[in-house]
């Protein structure tokens, strides 16, 4: 998955009126599955989610 399947999934679920959290991993330090620039989308009642930031 890359940036361009999240944004077009972000724009998908903002087409449906729905608030979303977009989460960026920014930085790390030490050991981390995450890497810097690893994005996962958060919307709905449910907590959904696309992508992630663990690695």
């Amino acid at each position: 998955m890359n940036n361009l399947d999240t944004y077009k999934k972000a724009v998908s679920i903002l087409d449906n009126n729905e608030n979303l959290a977009l989460i960026t991993v920014i930085s790390t330090k030490g050991s981390s599955p995450g890497k810097v620039g690893y994005k996962m989308l958060l919307w709905g009642k449910e907590f959904n989610t696309f992508g992630t930031v663990g690695g």
